[in-house]
């Protein structure tokens, strides 16, 4: 179970989730992000009625807007399946399925994820509207060592996005030439023209490789795989492995 700290950070607004859904990391590894607190007025005061279907959420954090919480929902007669993960920058991710139920815009979850090999649940509220979803709060309480949701913490707003944009979180290949490269503070990002034709960035840092972290310079092949993340409403692929 993790104590943690890697939500304390995701939201620093307060945290996203308050201090929670940042919160998953071992003790030792807190990171954070930087987002306003968000007024609960709102979450409460708009009346709608979600149809069934699918419905994709999105809030990224940090001060160079890094960090990204990614949700996607199914609505079923009143039914709530789909997905949560958070991923801070640098920092391993906690994903997982979401499993609940919906009454009126009111959805009770719970959230069975994992992060670093381990497996833990959280039960997670959400207040779904029109344009966004709201989730409330979470904290960490002393006396389990584990988050839970804040019964009476603030709604924090993660807006609406495209299903069909979102591709947090799905581990790709990217075999292609390198056409340019940006350094990053522990890395570089190589843009890479695929041989599909299609352009990634690719986040290569020698903290997540390692030993395997290798240097692409303009006109180098390259073929590497890793998850993919939204970085300011841009898909990068955060490099894991680098493939001969």
């Amino acid at each position: 179970m993790f104590r943690s700290r890697f939500y304390n950070n995701i939201l620093t607004v307060s945290a996203f989730l308050v201090s929670g859904l940042a919160a998953c990391q071992s003790p030792e590894s807190k990171t954070s992000s930087a987002l306003n607190g968000q007024d609960s007025t709102h979450a409460v005061a708009e009346s709608y009625t979600p149809a069934n279907g699918n419905y994709c959420y999105q809030l990224a954090s940090g001060s160079q807007g890094k960090d990204t919480l990614d949700i996607t929902l199914q609505i079923s007669d009143g039914h709530v399946s789909g997905d949560m993960s958070n991923r801070i920058f640098e920092k391993d991710a906690r994903k997982g399925a979401l499993e609940g139920s919906i009454k009126g815009q009111d959805i009770s979850a719970i959230w069975t994820y994992s992060q670093e090999g381990t497996k833990d649940t959280m039960k997670v509220l959400f207040k779904i509207n029109k344009d966004d979803l709201w989730q409330r709060s979470i904290k960490y309480n002393a006396q389990t060592q584990r988050e839970q949701t804040d019964q009476n913490g603030e709604w924090i707003k993660v807006p609406a996005t495209n299903c069909e944009l979102n591709t947090t979180g799905k581990r790709i290949e990217v075999v292609g030439e390198v056409v340019n490269t940006e350094p990053q503070e522990h890395g570089y990002i190589a843009i890479v023209k695929g041989n599909d034709g299609k352009t990634y960035r690719a986040n290569i840092s020698n903290i997540r490789l390692e030993r395997n972290f290798k240097r692409y310079n303009k006109g180098d092949k390259i073929k590497v795989a890793g998850d993919t993340v939204s970085v300011q409403r841009q898909m990068q692929v955060q490099v894991q492995e680098i493939r001969q």
